[in-house]
């Protein structure tokens, strides 16, 4: 196991629901920019490919870009194609994972931040018939308002700490010390 897993490992471990929820807001962003940069590299490498088979020199040159391309985007054997399907279906994941963590379904502010993961999802679905970089982009662009919400949650829990270390004020056990009758059959005053 190298350093950077351990590092991502531990920081699972360690992060807070809100922070587990950033991470996965982040690299929901991070697929959703990789598709929107290789929608238009792949259509371009497809178009370049089908123009070259019926072209001479200049469509040449455009398949060895199309090829340099594809080459560039297939690794471990895979095709472009493939891949890119692969990262559509990690998406998807992904904002599947963030609707299921939306819990308390009875409040407004749940089914609104539900409904915001439903219709990306639907966005997803979309940008994939449409392969087009742009579908992709507004995705990316939404997922990033979320990400700023989720940062500020964040931050503001991170400031908790010192607060909560201290805790709230102890409350107050001890022996009431009026002459009531209940401070003499030795009750406790909890009203601080």
């Amino acid at each position: 196991m190298d350093e950077q897993q351990r590092y991502l490992e531990n920081l699972v471990k360690t992060a807070s629901p809100a922070r587990l929820r950033l991470l996965l807001i982040e690299r929901a962003i991070e697929v959703a920019d990789w598709l929107a940069n290789t929608a238009s590299t792949l259509d371009h490498a497809a178009g370049a490919n089908d123009h070259a088979a019926g072209a001479n020199d200049h469509a040449a040159g455009a398949n060895d870009h199309a090829a340099g391309a594809n080459k560039a985007l297939r690794g471990f054997g895979k095709s472009p194609q493939m891949i890119r399907d692969e990262q559509t279906l990690r998406l998807r994941d992904l904002l599947g994972e963030l609707l299921e963590g939306v819990t308390e379904k009875e409040w407004e502010v749940a089914k609104q931040v539900s409904d915001l993961y439903v219709f990306l999802i639907q966005a997803v679905g979309k940008a994939e018939v449409a392969s087009d970089p742009q579908s992709w982009r507004q995705i990316a662009e939404i997922l990033r308002i979320e990400q700023g919400t989720w940062a500020e949650v964040c931050t503001a829990q991170s400031r908790r700490p010192q607060a909560a270390a201290s805790g709230p004020p102890a409350p107050n056990f001890s022996l009431a010390a009026d002459a009531s009758p209940a401070a003499s059959s030795g009750s406790l005053n909890l009203q601080g």
